[in-house]
């Protein structure tokens, strides 16, 4: 008598032909010049696109698991991501730009299963705001709290980074060129030894994370 192998065992063998981690070994050749590419203007941009990505989350994603499951890709080597946002690039953003807590900024900590948002009242800068009183000129510096608060244990998130930053905004245009609909970023700042609140998203992610 013929019998047929139950579907969650095709499940499982799919599940461990295609790990769930995959641990990447590369060397500083086999690196793409990432920020090279997206400058380079003499590729048509969908094939610029797809190598950006190939690039960003290589290898074979589309075939074994978008849409399918998530996927987790360690890499040995620490610097692939540099140069498109860190600290620096935050510090940067509050010395050039006024950034509105709630809209551009959050100050969170997560404790006892708990997420508070601690934003203060105001705007974010440590711009240096000159103002004339009196046929006289002021240069009052705005008090920064961001990184007393990041000291406290808070992380500092930014809803919409690319909208104070070139690189971010270069890589979400090239990536919505790749998937033919919008993309949209946050960033999160999160001091040692604490964490975000765990959340469950109904919308595809790709997470870049920097130790």
């Amino acid at each position: 008598m013929a019998t047929t192998t139950p579907t969650t065992n095709k499940r499982r063998k799919v599940e461990q032909k295609h790990p769930l981690v995959i641990a990447e070994e590369i060397t500083e050749e086999d690196v793409v010049d990432a920020h090279e590419l997206s400058e380079d203007t003499g590729l048509h941009s969908s094939t610029k696109a797809k190598m950006y990505f190939q690039w960003l989350i290589y290898p074979d994603f589309y075939a074994n698991y978008w849409e399918r499951k998530p996927l987790h890709i360690k890499r040995n080597f620490p610097d692939y991501y540099d140069g498109w946002f860190n600290r620096q690039e935050i510090e940067r953003m509050l010395k050039e730009h006024t950034l509105a807590y709630g809209e551009d900024i959050d100050l969170t900590k997560y404790e006892n299963e708990t997420r508070t948002t601690l934003n203060p009242s105001g705007t974010a800068t440590s711009k240096t705001v000159r103002l004339r009183f009196a046929c006289q000129w002021f240069q009052p510096t705005c008090p920064l709290q961001v990184w007393k608060h990041f000291e406290d244990g808070c992380s500092v998130r930014l809803l919409c980074p690319q909208k104070f930053s070139d690189k971010m905004w270069k890589m979400l245009s090239i990536l919505e060129e790749e998937w033919g609909c919008m993309a949209g970023s946050n960033t999160y700042l999160t001091p040692k030894g604490t964490q975000v609140r765990p959340k469950y998203c109904k919308v595809h992610l790709h997470v870049d994370a920097a130790v």
